[in-house]
C-alpha cells in the first residue's frame, strides 16, 4: 500500500501527455512543464538530486522520458511522504470540500493544490485510468 505502483505512474503519464515521449513545452497548457510527465523545472529542479539545478539544463533533461518518469515517481513519493493534505479552493463547487489522502493526495499535489483551470477532476481522472490499467494488466502472469 505504501509502495508506488508502476501502473499509477502509467496512469499519470496517460493523463499528462497520453504517454507522448516527445511532449515538450507547452504540451496541453501554457505552464512551463516539460517531458512525458509534464514537470515544471522552476518547482522541481532544485529539489530532485539527479536533476541539474539550472532551469534551462533541467528542462532539457526532462525531455528524456526515463528522467521525466523517474522525476514523476520522486514527486509522487515525496507528496505521499508529506501527507496528510486537504485540497481546498477548487474552482468547482463539487470539488470545493474534497479531501484526499494517500496516493490520491500525492496525485493532487502533483498537479497543484490551488485552483488551477482544468485540474479540478485531475485525481478522479488519473484514478479512473489507474483502475482501468489495474483491471487490464494486474493479473497478467
Amino acid at each position: 500500500k505504501d509502495s508506488l505502483d508502476p501502473l499509477l505512474i502509467a496512469a499519470l503519464l496517460m493523463q499528462e501527455t497520453n504517454c507522448n515521449s516527445q511532449a515538450g513545452f507547452p504540451y496541453k497548457t501554457s505552464t512551463k512543464a516539460y517531458g512525458i510527465a509534464q514537470i515544471v523545472p522552476s518547482i522541481w529542479c532544485k529539489e530532485i538530486d539527479f536533476l541539474d539545478d539550472k532551469i534551462g539544463k533541467c528542462a532539457i533533461q526532462l525531455q528524456n522520458p526515463q528522467i521525466s518518469i523517474l522525476s514523476a515517481a520522486y514527486i509522487l513519493k515525496e507528496n505521499y511522504r508529506t501527507q496528510p493534505k486537504k485540497f481546498e479552493g477548487s474552482c468547482l463547487v463539487e470539488y470545493s470540500s474534497k479531501s484526499y489522502s494517500g496516493w490520491a493526495a500525492a496525485l493532487r499535489g502533483y498537479v497543484g493544490w490551488g485552483c488551477a483551470s482544468g485540474h479540478d477532476s485531475y485525481v478522479t481522472d488519473v484514478i479512473l485510468l489507474y483502475t482501468q490499467l489495474k483491471e487490464k494488466y494486474d493479473n497478467l502472469d
